[in-house]
């Protein structure tokens, strides 16, 4: 079990590096020439979009979180999102960090997504945008080598959830709380429902993030 969860997290791991250098670029990109051609960047973030698994789209604002640049649609609708936990988190940085939002729904799409995002820097090293990667957080979880009864979830250390398979996995209440006191690594007894399950945990440290591997006993039926 400690293996499997190993393997989800070095999944999870290398999409995220994955996108977090398809961002890169992407600022790099703006930063050389914030007042480029609209047409020339959209067709450039797609290509980084293509190159890097679970990205659905890259968008860019400016300043005030106003869209400017959309790999998915040209020209980019006029959309204000400064109130937008992830434009307001790289709108606020000093630094050019990643930060990884909460899952939400699209206002257009209304599909949910993960964003990560982070600052736009002029030569004075003032923040004039934001560029963020819209991931689906379902493909950051190998699904197809988990067996019927072997369920996975990804959450931040603050146990906010970021993803889980299936989606009908629902924790019981206090589960988060004695995972931690039993420890990362190590296999742990419990229930989900009526039926006994086994789950251990193992965290991705650059990231933040807690990957939890748990095998039920009984009917997955009861789940899913």
């Amino acid at each position: 079990m400690k293996l499997s969860a190993e393997f989800q997290a070095i999944n999870v791991e290398a999409l995220l590096r994955t996108m977090d250098l398809a961002l890169l670029g992407a600022t790099d990109l703006i930063e050389r020439d914030d007042k480029a051609n609209e047409l020339i960047i959209h067709e450039a973030l797609g290509r980084y979009v293509a190159r890097a698994p679970a990205l659905r789209a890259i968008i860019a604002t400016d300043g005030e979180g106003i869209l400017r640049y959309d790999s998915f649609k040209y020209p980019a609708k006029n959309v204000d999102l400064h109130d937008r936990g992830y434009i307001k988190a790289a709108l606020k940085q000093k630094e050019r960090t990643i930060y990884i939002g909460s899952p939400i729904k699209g206002r257009t799409s209304g599909i949910a997504f993960l964003p990560m995002s982070q600052p736009i820097f002029d030569l004075e090293k003032n923040v004039i945008g934001v560029v963020a990667g819209i991931i689906t957080p379902d493909k950051l979880i190998r699904q197809n080598i988990l067996c019927n009864q072997c369920f996975v979830g990804i959450y931040k250390e603050s146990g906010e959830e970021i993803a889980v398979y299936p989606a009908s996995l629902s924790y019981p209440e206090g589960f988060h709380k004695d995972r931690k006191t039993v420890g990362r690594g190590i296999v742990m007894d419990h229930a989900i429902g009526n039926l006994p399950a086994k789950s251990v945990w193992t965290r991705i440290e650059d990231y933040k993030l807690e990957i939890i591997f748990t095998h039920l006993s009984g009917k997955e039926e009861i789940l899913r």
